[in-house]
């Protein structure tokens, strides 16, 4: 059931929505990338692997992808070269799982992380 909306739009939330979509594509233009991605928002759960085994599931979500890579926001800040199976949860099919690397974090308002990984392989079970 759709919601009848208000006709008008207020100038003040025009104006704020309209900065939103000018940061974000300032920031599509300074990412260090080395190939097209295409937006992609959908959850996802990182596990670090390590020397002593994998480290505890890291709930976030993906920005963008491509063939080669994806950029990811959460809570936790990764260190460059970090190893992990990151699934990349899909509406209506499996879950898909890659093995990534970290490229590299910045941070992403307060307390959020935006990170660039590349694909290393798909992960086995």
């Amino acid at each position: 059931m759709k919601r009848d909306l208000p006709s008008a739009v207020s100038p003040d939330l025009e104006r704020v929505f309209r900065d939103l979509i000018q940061e974000e594509s300032q920031q599509v233009i300074k990412e260090r990338r080395a190939s097209h991605r295409e937006p992609l928002v959908r959850p996802v759960t990182i596990v670090l692997k390590g020397e002593h085994g994998n480290g505890p599931p890291i709930e976030g979500f993906s920005k963008n992808c491509s063939p080669a890579g994806l950029g990811l926001v959460t809570s936790v800040k990764f260190d460059d070269r970090q190893i992990a199976v990151i699934e990349i949860h899909r509406l209506s099919k499996p879950s898909v799982r890659v093995l990534a690397e970290c490229r590299w974090t910045d941070t992403f308002g307060m307390g959020w992380f935006y990170s660039g990984w590349t694909f290393l392989s798909l992960a086995r079970n």
